[in-house]
């Protein structure tokens, strides 16, 4: 065994690990499963970085001593090797599966029976049915003895210690150490990290004296090693590592001479360099001479690794990170996966600013998730995983990617994950929710990382963290409430206190950093209330506040640069603009001329500077500075300058791959042209023109944002956008570049802007099942180049969609590169359009004309109409503009002199009347009040033409508004001209194209397929009143003679049930529902259609119907066509869910209805349908093409006719709206 246990030492200490696994394989059974032997087998496979085998080697030889549940203890308790090997298993299992909590429990009934005060007593509480008392009394003697001596072990060398104590028992107080120290890392123990490591550090070095003493020196290497990297006080290191090497002179240790030479040359670069260069230098010779002499694989790798932190080692990161992978590669190719993945790990940029290198870098992630695979280690994924996901926090494309792998990854984290990891996780996942816009989620995320820290129980850094970053999200979330509200200031005096109390924590702990950050962020939020709520002693707070941060700063060594922020803001809020301004110029400089500064510390420079001397400019207007034309020459220099400083800090932000200051910046020098236009109006116009050219960049960036968050076929996924697009910093950014084109008298592109910014998160989704035009398909099929990109894309993206959390955010960056390459090529540019739900907002004729002669409308009769709200100067919307714009791209705008509070006005007098009063629509002066927003329509008379198809497409409260009821050149718009709705220009190309599909016609002849067509007409109506009852038998006579004319499938009443709509759903070409619908404001997703036995929400038709003929819908039930409407103009409701489940139109109501009237019109609609289909339009080839939209004008038409008593007031009439396309194709 001693033979075969010094070859396994020789091959460690050489680093031949593939020689030496293959001499651990022919070992015989037996010799594997001897104690010694897996100790040593075990270590080989640690210090190789391979956690699989040498968790096998420790299964093959160990009994299980300390595990949960045991009721009998083997004798094998009370020998040395058998503990020292159950304490590396326990080692070993950290780093392969993360097993924290069993390591610490394991070395703390290690030390208690081996190494604490009380061996008998605790002895003597163990079960060991082997062993007779008298046995286990002597067992106990010896470990005391030991013990004991080890215990009076001295502290210097040179000092005489006569006691014989084995390897293993050595190596039983190492590994319980590294075990303790690697365990107080991670927040499980309950003494200070500082302290447990002092207490190691001491007692590894008396072990460390002890074996140098006996001449023991192959255990004194890795003794002193781990010492070292113990030591608080570094100046004790040369010293150490010098005596040890006189004790080596004369030896054959030569290996442990090249590595302790090595461990000089380090201190020595970090600590005295340049004075020691020609030592340094000495050492590492040295070093590489005794490698080569020993044959050791790595060694001559080591000194190469090491060099790379001489200084001028490298030119920049770039260079550093290509030396660093190229050096991970070599040592993986040794097989030195240890090393290798340290190398990689740290090598790896977490802020991703690598110019070129975004190739290597996600080459080199791919391969530190390979190696981690190959080698077992769950430590390591942990570590990787929170830098990773730490580059794609900075990277606001990828917010989406770190969104999936966060939530994921936590969901299934491993049990026994360290607290510090684990509140890590919580604070990455908050900032994503943040930067969503998800602020209720952000602050759960908070909550859980400061309860999760407070777990770690000898770090108060982390807690105090992460206290900062929950006191962070209190404050974001101010903005959920009114400015100036009572419960904006209820709010802010929760972050106040939250600051100050742990502020007061960070001074008694002495945490200098935590303390700065809390004052500096107390002053910004005291100066907030000085300058918008006008408390009078705010200002003097905010100064003390500040004035203590500064001193926090010199106090703790923060660099001056790092700390400018903070003093700049303070000089700002007592109007020091002169020495604000030069102050941020001077950290600017600092951050310019340090040694590889990072890109996005040097936007933030240029960004500070720009902004600072554009506060300074405006404080000259309203201090009434700005008087003579010197004055005036003066305040247009300072935006000059401040316009150049934010546009290098606009440029900074994007090579930095993705910050989220992108938007904010652009959004920034917006505010400064607009300063100039003021005083030259020439001058201002030309850089608003240049301006264009950025917004489309940003653009593309915004773009990215929301396209990282996955669209899949679940309400959630909906949501998660609509939060992102209400993000106010996004919605201003497309509000600018809607206004920049309007002042340059450009309404076309204003329009397209607007297009750009509307319904952009449910349009996404729409791409999901976007129809693709077979001659487009064929195309890229018929390319070589385009169709092998386009399957190298699909197995990209299928690879993402199984990839682990851990590995998610590099498959998708995969899948990125591999769009971004297929943009190059225009067939597959097309097909990305598509997909992405963006495709054809111009309405160019050539897509829709097909379409239209479908119907027989010629092209230049569909005009699309859309409004937009002009925001004020003082940011509130006001002003309403409507623009006009047809297939040939000619675009009118005219602002209305209806404004956006006459629309408020309106909508609260028409639909929040007294409690019992008849709705205003419902009176007989109901068309008076309906046409008192005529005004809304201002112009459509000069540019369409009667019997013009029209897209209307309102904003924001607009949609509560039935603009086909008002009237346009003395008629009513719905009279005149045939009428849909649509959420964006983008949802109407989709529908369209859907349904030209459904008829046979794609944009290609090629494009006809098969169909199955199926007409079904539903009606539920169960209440149990005498009324009801009638007009339940009514209602299913009505939908009994509509299902005969079209021979229809017919279910009611109690056959309608959940499970038989969404059948119905995925089957029906035609789909008609007459009932009851629920509308709630506050639970929206649980709004929907009341069926027979349960309610059929928005949330089941958008996770579950799904509708593959493509019908048209058309749900007769109250509210079935409101919507609500958030920022950004996203719509949801009945409507939106049967559109994304594959619906091509559907026809709803807007407000509640009389089911009486739904029946009236549902007939109506339906007989001019039948009619059409008499004439027999049959472009569609097997198909009849009806006119959906003649139907509905046709249908409205007689009910709002003068002699039609009962339906001609527009509350019965004018709530019927007809969404998606115009036409639809019916067998």
């Amino acid at each position: 065994m001693l033979n075969t246990i010094e070859k396994l030492r020789q091959y460690r200490a050489k680093g031949q690990f593939d020689s030496g696994h293959e001499y651990v394989c022919n070992l015989a059974q037996s010799v594997q499963e001897d104690k010694q032997v897996a100790i040593e087998v075990a270590q080989l496979y640690l210090v190789q970085g391979h956690f699989i085998r040498a968790l096998a080697a420790c299964e093959k030889a160990r009994v299980p001593l300390f595990d949960e549940g045991l009721d009998e203890y083997s004798s094998e308790v009370l020998n040395e090797d058998s503990v020292c090997l159950e304490l590396i298993h326990a080692f070993v299992n950290i780093s392969r599966h993360s097993k924290l909590y069993t390591a610490l429990r394991k070395a703390s009934i290690a030390h208690k029976l081996w190494l604490g005060q009380e061996v008998e007593q605790e002895v003597m509480k163990l079960n060991i049915p082997s062993m007779s008392p008298i046995e286990i009394q002597s067992k106990i003697g010896k470990i005391i003895k030991q013990r004991d001596g080890l215990g009076a072990l001295p502290s210097e060398l040179g000092k005489e210690h006569r006691s014989t104590v084995s390897e293993s028992r050595i190596l039983m107080e190492y590994w319980y150490y590294k075990i303790f120290t690697s365990c107080s890392e991670q927040g499980l123990t309950d003494e200070p990290q500082a302290e447990t490591k002092k207490r190691a550090s001491k007692r590894i070095s008396d072990l460390y004296t002890y074996v140098v003493q006996n001449n023991r020196l192959r255990e004194a290497r890795y003794l002193l090693y781990h010492c070292v990297s113990l030591l608080e006080d570094n100046a004790k290191v040369p010293l150490m590592l010098g005596q040890f090497l006189e004790c080596l002179e004369g030896t054959s240790f030569d290996v442990e001479k090249a590595q302790t030479h090595l461990d000089l040359a380090e201190w020595q670069i970090r600590y005295t360099f340049p004075a020691s260069a020609s030592t340094v230098e000495h050492q590492l010779q040295e070093a590489k001479r005794l490698f080569e002499k020993t044959d050791h694989t790595h060694g001559g790798l080591d000194v190469a690794d090491l060099r790379l932190l001489l200084p001028r080692a490298y030119e920049n990161l770039e260079e550093l990170f290509r030396a660093k992978s190229e050096n991970a590669a070599a040592y993986f190719s040794k097989s030195c996966y240890l090393k290798g993945l340290r190398c990689l790990l740290f090598a790896i940029p977490k802020a991703f600013e690598i110019g070129t290198l975004d190739n290597l870098v996600e080459q080199s992630i791919d391969l530190l998730h390979k190696i981690i695979s190959h080698v077992g280690a769950e430590l390591y994924t942990q570590l990787t995983f929170i830098d990773i996901t730490s580059q794609s926090l900075l990277r606001a494309p990828e917010y989406g990617h770190a969104l999936h792998s966060l939530e994921s990854y936590i969901k299934s984290v491993p049990e026994e994950i360290g607290p510090r990891y684990h509140s890590y996780l919580y604070l990455s996942l908050r900032k994503v929710y943040s930067s969503l816009g998800n602020i209720t989620e952000a602050r759960e995320c908070a909550k859980k990382a400061l309860e999760i820290s407070s777990c770690n129980r000898n770090s108060y850094i982390d807690q105090s963290d992460a206290a900062l970053e929950l006191a962070t999200v209190e404050w974001d979330a101010r903005v959920e409430h009114a400015p100036g509200s009572p419960e904006e200031l209820r709010q802010i005096e929760k972050v106040i206190d939250l600051l100050q109390t742990w502020a007061e924590k960070d001074a008694s702990h002495s945490y200098l950093y935590g303390e700065r950050m809390k004052c500096h962020e107390l002053g910004i939020i005291e100066n907030y209330l000085f300058n918008f709520h006008h408390f009078e002693d705010a200002g003097n707070k905010a100064k003390q506040w500040f004035s203590r941060a500064q001193r926090g700063s010199q106090e703790s060594g923060i660099p001056s640069y790092e700390d400018i922020n903070g003093r700049v803001d303070e000089l700002i809020a007592v109007r020091n603009f002169e020495e604000a301004i030069r102050l941020a110029k001077s950290g600017l400089e600092q951050w310019q001329s340090a040694p590889d500064p990072p890109r996005f510390h040097l936007a933030q420079g240029f960004f500070r500077v720009g902004t600072t001397l554009h506060l300074s400019a405006g404080h000259m207007i309203t201090s009434g500075s700005v008087e003579t034309s010197e004055d005036v020459l003066e305040y247009a220099r300072i935006l000059m300058e401040a316009m150049r400083y934010s546009y290098e800090a606009l440029k900074a932000y994007r090579s930095t791959g993705g910050a989220k200051m992108t938007v904010t910046c652009t959004n920034h020098i917006w505010l400064a042209i607009q300063d100039i236009k003021q005083v030259s109006e020439d001058v201002g116009l030309k850089y608003l023109e240049a301006y264009l050219r950025e917004l489309e960049i940003t653009e593309s960036f915004c773009d990215s944002i929301r396209r990282s968050l996955a669209s899949t076929e679940k309400i959630r996924s909906l949501l998660v956008k609509r939060q992102l697009v209400s993000n106010d910093d996004q919605r201003k950014f497309y509000s600018l570049a809607t206004q920049s084109c309007i002042q340059l008298m450009d309404p076309g592109s204003a329009w397209t802007w607007i297009q750009k910014g509307k319904a952009r998160a449910l349009s996404d989704l729409f791409g999901i099942r976007a129809f693709v035009p077979s001659s487009l398909l064929q195309a890229i099929h018929d390319d070589p180049v385009a169709h092998k990109l386009y399957q190298q894309e699909i197995k990209s993206t299928q690879s993402a969609l199984h990839a682990s959390p851990q590995a998610y955010i590099g498959a998708t960056r995969k899948v990125m590169s591999d769009r971004e390459a297929m943009k190059a090529v225009p067939v597959l540019a097309q097909l990305l359009a598509i997909r992405e739900g963006a495709f054809d907002v111009s309405l160019e004729t050539s897509f829709i004309q097909q379409s239209l002669n479908l119907s027989n409308i010629g092209g230049q009769k569909l005009k699309y109409v859309d409004w937009y709200f002009l925001p004020k100067s003082e940011g509130s919307t006001e002003a309403i503009a409507i623009f006009v714009r047809d297939l040939s791209g000619n675009t009118s705008i005219r602002q209305l002199t209806v404004t956006v509070s006459d629309v408020q006005e309106w909508i609260r007098k028409v639909f929040e009347p007294p409690e019992g009063a008849e709705p205003e629509l419902k009176r007989k002066a109901g068309n008076r009040t309906l046409w008192e927003l005529n005004g809304l329509l201002d112009g459509v008379d000069e540019y369409t033409d009667e019997g013009d198809l029209l897209v209307l497409s309102p904003c924001g409260i607009l949609n509560s508004v039935p603009l086909h009821g008002l009237k346009v050149g003395g008629r009513v718009l719905i009279d005149r001209n045939l009428i849909i709705y649509s959420s964006s220009a983008a949802i109407f190309r989709q529908c369209q194209a859907r349904a030209a599909a459904s008829a046979h016609i794609s944009t290609s002849p090629s494009g006809i397929k098969e169909a199955h067509s199926r007409n079904d007409f539903l009606a539920v109506y169960e209440e149990s009143s005498s009324l009801a009852a009638e007009e339940r038998t009514s209602i299913f006579t009505s939908v009994k003679n509509i299902a005969e004319s079209f021979r229809g499938n017919i279910k009611l009443g109690q056959e309608v049930t959940k499970t038989a709509f969404m059948e119905t759903c995925r089957d029906a070409s035609w789909l008609f529902y007459h009932g009851h619908a629920i509308y709630d404001k506050q639970e929206l997703l649980e709004s929907g259609l009341v069926l027979s036995d349960h309610n059929l929400t928005i949330s089941d038709i958008f996770d579950g119907a799904a509708m593959q003929n493509s019908p048209h819908v058309t749900v007769i039930a109250c509210d079935s066509g409101t919507q609500q409407i958030a920022p950004g103009d996203e719509p949801l409701g009945v409507v939106p869910a049967l559109l994304f489940a594959g619906a091509t139109s559907v026809l709803g109501c807007i407000w509640p209805i009389e089911s009486w009237a739904g029946r009236i019109f549902s007939e109506k609609f339906h007989a001019h349908l039948a009619a059409q289909m008499t004439n027999g339009n049959n472009e569609g080839g097997s198909h009849t093409v009806v006119n959906l939209a003649a139907a509905l004008r046709d249908a409205v038409r007689e009910m709002m006719d003068k002699k039609s008593v009962e339906t001609r007031l527009p509350y019965f009439w004018a709530s019927f709206v007809l969404h998606g396309c115009w036409f639809h194709a019916s067998p």
